[in-house]
């Protein structure tokens, strides 16, 4: 598993080297994260999608469900299930 981890990360680092433009100045969420699209953060959309799915067909059972990316302080993909409250506990 540590394998799959290190071999995602370098997957990402690999993608966010190579910039398609460049990218505005970084930013800094406030109440929410400023969305953007990969392209205006630099980053090959194709690329990100190839990332996306290869994290999907090796992660666990929750896939990407709860992943972000963030660029330059920009969020460029969020996972469906990233807008759910967590609370660590549970609930009801």
């Amino acid at each position: 598993m540590h394998a799959l981890r290190f071999s995602a990360l370098l997957l990402f680092f690999a993608l966010f080297g190579l910039s398609t433009i460049a990218a505005p100045d970084m930013a800094f969420p406030g109440r929410q994260w400023e969305e953007a699209t990969p392209a205006s953060q630099g980053v090959a959309p194709d690329k990100l999608t190839s990332a996306v799915q290869f994290l999907e067909r090796h992660a666990g059972s929750d896939g990407v469900k709860e992943v972000v990316i963030v660029r330059h302080g920009r969020l460029i993909w969020k996972g469906t299930d990233i807008d759910m409250a967590s609370t660590g506990g549970e609930t009801g």
